[in-house]
């Protein structure tokens, strides 16, 4: 598993546990090399959405589309907000974009032939 699905992970795990992370943001900082305002946001971002907590595969799609989507809604462009979230993550535009597209396709391939 990558650093950051372990990252999402762990901050999932706090979430879903109800701890605080004043103490954990400065070792997830060290553990992850990621910003206190990143964990700070995913944290909110978890605890906001709880429906997130009940996703198992493909946690770090959900989160790039939710971000990507939070970023739209501040009015920036659809590459804009790839930017953003692949900065924070130290990825590639086009692998967040991958990524999203592949989590929003559906999973059920309903092609029937007669």
């Amino acid at each position: 598993m990558n650093q950051n699905k372990l990252f999402i992970e762990e901050i999932k795990r706090f979430v879903e546990n109800g701890l605080s992370l004043n103490q954990a943001i400065i070792e997830m900082n060290e553990k992850y090399g990621k910003s206190p305002m990143l964990i700070s946001e995913l944290y909110q971002l978890f605890a906001k959405n709880p429906y997130i907590l009940t996703v198992k595969e493909d946690l770090d799609s959900v989160v790039y589309e939710s971000l990507l989507q939070g970023e739209l809604q501040k009015a920036k462009t659809y590459y804009g907000g790839l930017v953003y979230v692949a900065e924070l993550f130290e990825l590639s535009e086009t692998y967040v974009k991958c990524k999203v597209e592949k989590y929003k396709q559906p999973m059920i391939d309903y092609k029937f032939t007669a």
